[in-house]
């Protein structure tokens, strides 16, 4: 019964997913019902790993569910919102499709990131939710008129997108995003990723009322963190 749980937020992922994915279709649909599912998708994602760890019921299956989820929640969806987003405000310009590059560039991240016996502590290469993020937060941003489609030129977007797909399988190492335990000490990275995370976010609403617009500055601060423990973590192995 113990391993029903993790499974379980791993079903809640997969199961928003397809929810957001079936809201982009939808007559007058809301960005925000979107917005919120991958969200609550993301949080499912963070404890399903946690919750088999605490419990000691990690599985090779189980690992496969959570990749398999993690395809379609923050590989297709954001993909095809991204498509959805460029050919409504293209006037339905071929090089919209581009944007299916996400979902081909994260299924081959997370294919990688499941036979890459390297990435059991760390990451190397962007996470897809991290990636899947990234969209949702253009999309906020668009709805609340930070900023617009037609602001950036469509060769903009394709860049973007190459960009992206390119930081999902590279070979930067990032730090994982996963709890193996609670304890301050051996999370010191993740830690202030959090106290950064909310600093910023609280920031960008203050001065420019706009929650999205903190999470490419956060995506930064998780690559300018990852690099400092790498290099902290090497200067104490060389000591």
């Amino acid at each position: 019964m113990r391993g029903l749980i993790p499974n379980a937020f791993t079903m809640g992922n997969l199961l928003c997913g397809c929810l957001a994915i079936m809201s982009l279709y939808e007559h007058d649909n809301d960005p925000m019902v979107f917005i919120g599912l991958l969200i609550l998708a993301a949080f499912l994602d963070l404890f399903d790993g946690l919750f088999a760890r605490l419990l000691g019921v990690g599985s090779e299956m189980g690992k496969q569910l959570d990749s398999l989820a993690d395809a379609v929640t923050f590989g297709i969806a954001p993909a095809l919102m991204v498509v959805e987003l460029l050919l409504d405000d293209t006037d339905g310009n071929g090089l919209a499709l581009g944007g299916l590059l996400l979902a081909v560039a994260s299924i081959y991240r997370l294919a990688k990131f499941n036979v890459d016996t390297r990435q059991s502590d760390s990451f190397i290469g962007l996470p897809t939710p991290s990636n899947a993020l990234f969209w949702i937060a253009m999309l906020g941003m668009w709805s609340e008129g930070t900023i617009s489609v037609g602001q950036i030129p469509i060769w903009g977007w394709l860049i973007m997108i190459v960009l992206m797909s390119w930081f999902m399988i590279s070979e930067i190492p990032l730090i994982s995003l996963k709890f193996k335990h609670l304890r301050y000490r051996g999370n010191e990275p993740r830690f202030f990723l959090i106290i950064g995370g909310i600093i910023t976010l609280s920031l960008c609403w203050i001065l420019a009322n706009s929650y999205f617009l903190a999470v490419p500055i956060i995506l930064l601060l998780y690559l300018l963190i990852s690099l400092w423990d790498r290099k902290n973590h090497q200067n104490e192995i060389s000591r």
